[in-house]
């Protein structure tokens, strides 16, 4: 396959496509795309979910990012689904980071859409631990926006028994849902130890070495609230063009019972 990357996807939560890394644009040339292609890396980028049921978490942790003696502390998010790390461009821009050099990309996204032909500016920067027992430089790739919101781990009895078994979270109940980092599958592999529980509530915990994350969903619904759940979001999504049935009692399943009377019964 006469390709300058192999592109790997990954099926991510079927509600992310809409939302995926807002702001770029998903146009395809279909004219001449093999033309685009020669001069220009194609790599699949991150596929975050935006919009996905309530208990369902990401792998994000706080680190710290330094660069030209400038720290800050951000949150990151880890995803193999993309083969490149980036950088938020106004977080790079914030603590000073100087170029390194460029790269020219074309973006491959969920559901096979592909951006235009895109300049990036690398960066070196300095990433460590909460706890400033591990460091680590990388070379991030900008990006204008990364993904939507991600939900931190919320604050519940989980937390205390997490930290029975030596699991300490860092990103959790945040208000500031941004990410400024992601770190792709270029340096996830070099990051993660051989540490991994599986916990009662249904959630996944994986140790790296800038802290812990977890990622899955905690299952303290029932069958039936699962359902109705689900049930609830495809409605959401069937109706996306049209924001307004988002407020339609119909959209929710509640009906007026004289909407299934007969004319005699009215």
């Amino acid at each position: 396959m006469e390709m300058d990357a192999l592109i790997q996807r990954r099926k991510p939560f079927r509600a992310s496509f809409t939302r995926i890394c807002n702001g770029i644009k998903l146009e395809t040339d279909k004219e001449k795309p093999d033309e685009e292609c020669e001069d220009a890396q194609k790599v699949s980028l991150a596929s975050t979910s935006f919009s996905y049921p309530d208990g369902m978490y990401l792998q994000t942790l706080l680190v710290n990012i330094e660069s030209n003696k400038r720290q800050k502390t951000i949150r990151a998010l880890i995803d193999t689904g993309s083969q490149r790390s980036y950088i938020l461009k106004r977080t790079a821009e914030e603590i000073g980071c100087h170029s390194n050099g460029t790269e020219t990309l074309i973006q491959a996204l969920f559901g096979g859409a592909t951006t235009k032909r895109e300049t990036h500016k690398s960066y070196e920067v300095s990433l460590s631990s909460l706890f400033g027992n591990y460091s680590r430089r990388l070379n991030l790739l900008e990006q204008l926006n990364i993904c939507g919101p991600v939900t931190s781990l919320q604050p519940g009895p989980w937390i205390e028994k997490m930290k029975q078994k030596g699991i300490t979270v860092s990103d959790v109940g945040r208000k500031d849902l941004k990410i400024e980092i992601l770190i792709g599958a270029d340096v996830t592999g070099a990051l993660l130890t051989e540490k991994v529980h599986k916990l009662e509530n249904g959630l996944v915990a994986v140790e790296s070495l800038l802290g812990w994350t977890v990622m899955g969903r905690i299952n303290y619904y029932t069958l039936e609230s699962n359902v109705s759940m689900s049930s609830l979001i495809t409605s959401m999504l069937v109706h996306s063009s049209d924001i307004e049935n988002l407020w339609k009692l119909e959209a929710l399943g509640i009906t007026d019972s004289k909407e299934n009377r007969s004319d005699v019964e009215l």
